[in-house]
Parts: C-alpha cells; structure tokens; sequence
C-alpha cells in the first residue's frame, strides 16, 4: 500500500479549529471564531459558504444533520432537520403515474428543505449570532463571485444532463462547464439569501422565497406546496445512538439517518483480531465489506421516519452484542458472501468545528445526489434536493412515501469519546459510503495507531457500485497495491480498481484532541478542495 510521497498537514490548536471540504469556508468558520463566535456560529457560516462554492453537493435546497457537543456539560446531542414529503407525495399518487420506483431526478422527489430551518434553531439554542450574520460571507462569495474548484468543476461537467434550463443558465459558461479558477457569480442566489438574512427562517418557509420554490417545483411536475413549507416542523433535538469500538464511543445519528450501519459495522469487527499494520490488508478489508453487508441488510430493513419504523425498539436488538456475534457466525472469512445491498450516488458536504471553550459541531449536510434534483427553483438561485428519492413506494415497508414522513437518510455526522471524554469529531461524504468510511477511520486510528491527518489519507474503498445497481461490486483505490486486489479477487469480491486518490470513497474531514498536548488537532482529506484550520 502506497501513501502520500509529502508530508501530511495537522493543524494543532487550542483557541478553536475547522476542518471543511473547501478552504473559503474553512477560512469563513475561522474568520467567525476569531470575531467571537462559538462552535455553532463558526459551522453555519462554514456551511452556508459550501452551498456557494461547493453549491453541487449541499446549500438551502437541502438537509442536514448534526451532532452538537457541550463544551460545559459534555453532553451530546442531535439535531435532525431533516424536511418531510409534501401532504400529496404519496405512494398511490406516484403509482398512479405509472411509477414502480421513486424517481431520482426532477420535481418528483423534492421534499421540502430541512437545511435553513436548521441553522436557525442550532444558533438560537446554541449560537451567538443570528442568521444575518452567519450568511453573510456566503452571500459576498454569490453576488462577487467565487474561483471554481476541481470538484465543482468536474460535477458540473458531468452533470448538464441532469440540469433543467435554470440550472444550466446560472452554472455553465456557454455550453460548457466553468473550468478550474473561473469566476462564478450567483446573483439570484445571492438575493435569495438577502431575503432569509433580513427576514429570518420565516422569510424561506412562509414569505413569497417558499411560494416562488413551490410554484417552480410544481410546473415542473412535483406536488410540493407553499402549504407544504409553512407546515414545516422545526428541527429537532434527538438522542443520538451510542455503539463502542475497541475501547472507544462512537456516536451516530439516529435514524432516519442510516448512522446506526457504522455502529453494527463496528460491533461485527470488535470480534476478529487485527494487525497493527497492512500485513493482513486482504483479510480485514474482506472483513469489514461483509460486515458491511451484514449491517446494510439491518439498515434497508429497519431505517425510516422513527414514527414509522415496525418494531417498538429495533435498535437496542440491533446494537446488542448478541446480535453482532449472530451477524459473525454468517460471515466466511475466506470466501465474499451474497452480497445483500447496493451503494447508490450522492455527495454531501462534512463539516467539523470546535471552539475554545469545547463545544464541538460535526455537521453532515447535502442536496443528496449531485445536483440534487436538478431542479433550480426559477429565479430564485436555489438548488433543490432529491432527497425523495430516499422513500420507496412498498406500502408495506416503513420507509414507504407518504405526506408529511422524512425519507431515508444517508446523512451521518459522528463523534466519539474516549472513557468518556471528547476524542473526535469526524464525518465524510458520500451517501451509501459514509458508514464505511466512519469504520475505515476507526480502524486506521484504533487498530493501526495512524495519526488523524494519516488516517485520513490512507487509501479506502466503498463497497457497493456508485450507480447504485450492482451490490457486488468492491471499488478500491489504486493505493493498495496489486497483491491485496489480486487476494481479494480471488476470495470471490468484483474488484473494480478505482483512482490513487478517488473521489468515491468521501471526502473526510476531522478534529481530535491530543490528550497529550492539550491541543485539538484538525486534518482534511487530500482528495476534496478542502482545508483545516486553527489558532
């Protein structure tokens, strides 16, 4: 397995840290922390940034989920803003479209946006400022103009297929993509958040911004309402789940976030003995995919609306260690199982800041595939979700569509805690990947003692084809070299050879403390635009 061939950059701080997946809102989260902001202040302002400069993967039209740490108290919470289907988004209105499957792209699967709402209650329970404040570099980066990013170039190239006229008009330069350091102005964009800055969350949800984004939604096929968005429920503060890996914590989102894979992933893996190093790269990468697998079956099982999900309380079965020893007894640890779940697109943004005074944010937030929908609500600049397209139309299973029910989230922020202090915040995007990936870092840092900025580098894989339609497929950065990708072949897994440094496996980013030292210490993955920051 080959590293990087140059040193990796850790950040090492004590007054506060950022870790983001573009460098302008990494400087944004910090410009706000040394103007007095805490933890919260900083992310929102980090976040609604990337749905600038990074505006393929996540900004108002989507959702998001956090994990918020007390720095006073240590508690931990989640904050789930998730949106809901509109009140005529049901599962017989869509079969009576002729529609077997939940539509992935267009008007069809936008539900209404959680991502704004959010914001607004996180920074009143727990922020120092109000939302004016937090959009306002975001804003200046839309109306003055932004240069573009390897990853944003690259999605919006291959993605003009997936744009409606709107899309296409704002984001193309001609016929073509804007290339790398163009300048990308969103003035619409811009205006649409000049409007939440002056008037708060109600100008999004019940002003004319929320009957704009309806109207555009429905002439172009959808059903969402501007009752729909006035109905909104505010975000949430939920109890997160709470798994263990070797010695550590690990916290995840509850559902409707799939955050519990990572936890039965972890729960599996506790019970077979690693190497401290690569000598077993094979036979621990097999490992993880079919625990993976093993997790993933539970996960398309069970994850819905918590108000909808079968059984009174499935995840304390799940997260017993009765059920982990069940799940290793089905695995062959010589030979690839059936694999039993896809992977599937998406892309999000992860965010991680911490301050001071200890509180600590990991903020996973998307429009969920690339380019969402497609769908750019009129003149309004704003790119909507498909977040949807997470429902299916199976009346009988308790992620079946219906109005007014959050869909299925691949939305995972994390923590973990050591003896029951703070050790990490961490997080990544990449949909069906983000639960493998939260166990690909453990593993790295836990059983092979990596440093957090080394961890983060080290190659990965994703098990599942990012089209979402072949489960078998093993996508493995080109890293790992020729004798572990040739072993697990023959161990029957569809190796598909992926780049050195390959955008499909996530983009992580994390903060730590070194207990040592005293510092926190942030690192960001090589692979995204990204940056860590601290002072």
């Amino acid at each position: 397995m080959t590293m990087s061939s140059t040193p990796l950059p850790l950040i090492r701080a004590e007054r506060g840290a950022a870790a983001t997946p573009h460098y302008l809102a990494t400087q944004a989260a910090m410009g706000a922390l040394m103007e007095g902001g805490n933890a919260i202040d900083a992310a929102v302002t980090a976040n609604a940034v990337l749905g600038v400069v990074e505006l393929a993967a996540c900004g108002l039209g989507g959702d998001l989920l956090m994990l918020y740490r007390d720095g006073k108290t240590g508690e931990i919470t989640a904050l789930n803003g998730s949106g809901r289907a509109g009140t005529a988004m049901t599962t017989a209105a869509y079969r009576a479209r002729g529609l077997e499957v939940m539509p992935t792209r267009g008007a069809l699967p936008v539900t209404v946006p959680g991502a704004v709402d959010a914001w607004d209650v996180a920074l009143k329970r727990h922020g120092t400022w109000d939302l004016a404040r937090a959009l306002a570099p975001a804003i200046r980066y839309a109306s003055e103009g932004f240069p573009v990013g390897r990853f944003l170039s690259s999605n919006i190239a291959r993605s003009i297929e997936d744009m409606n006229p709107d899309a296409r008009s704002r984001y193309l330069t001609g016929a073509r993509a804007p290339a790398i350091g163009d300048r990308l102005r969103l003035p619409d964009l811009a205006a649409s958040m000049r409007l939440i800055a002056e008037g708060g969350r109600d100008a999004f949800y019940r002003g004319e911004l929320a009957s704009r984004i309806a109207a555009s939604v429905q002439a172009a096929g959808g059903l969402l309402t501007a009752e729909d968005f006035e109905a909104h429920v505010p975000a949430d503060w939920v109890t997160p789940l709470r798994g263990h890996y070797r010695g550590l914590e690990v916290l995840e989102a509850p559902p409707n976030s799939h955050g519990m894979a990572a936890l039965l992933m972890s729960h599996i893996l506790e019970g077979y003995d690693f190497a401290s190093d690569d000598s077993q790269a094979a036979r621990e990468l097999h490992l993880m995919v079919e625990a993976k697998h093993q997790a993933f079956a539970e996960r398309d099982r069970w994850v819905a609306d918590p108000a909808f999900m079968r059984e009174p309380a499935p995840l304390a079965r799940l997260l017993s260690d009765e059920w982990a020893a069940e799940a290793r007894a089905r695995i062959d640890e010589t030979r690839a199982g059936a694999a039993v779940s896809p992977g599937g697109h998406g892309d999000t943004v992860f965010l991680t800041v911490m301050d001071r005074d200890g509180n600590a944010v990991s903020i996973t937030q998307s429009l969920y595939w690339i380019f969402g929908s497609g769908l750019v609500a009129g003149d309004t600049g704003i790119l909507l979700h498909n977040r949807g397209a997470g429902f299916n139309l199976d009346e009988s299973h308790p992620n079946a569509l219906a109005g007014g029910k959050r869909p299925f989230h691949t939305l995972a922020p994390a923590m973990a805690l050591r003896d029951g202090r703070f050790a990490m915040a961490f997080g990544t995007r990449g949909a069906h990947g983000q639960p493998q990936t939260h166990v690909q870092l453990l593993n790295r840092i836990v059983d092979q003692g990596m440093g957090l900025a080394e961890a983060l580098a080290a190659p990965r894989w994703i098990s599942g084809s990012v089209d979402g339609l072949d489960p078998y497929t093993l996508r493995i950065e080109s890293r790992f070299g020729s004798e572990t990708i040739d072993a697990l072949a023959r161990m029957g897994h569809r190796v598909e050879v992926g780049d050195a440094w390959d955008h499909a496996v996530g983009h992580t980013n994390a903060i730590a403390v070194d207990e040592a030292g005293g510092f926190f210490t942030a690192a960001t993955d090589p692979r995204a635009d990204g940056a860590a920051a601290g002072w």
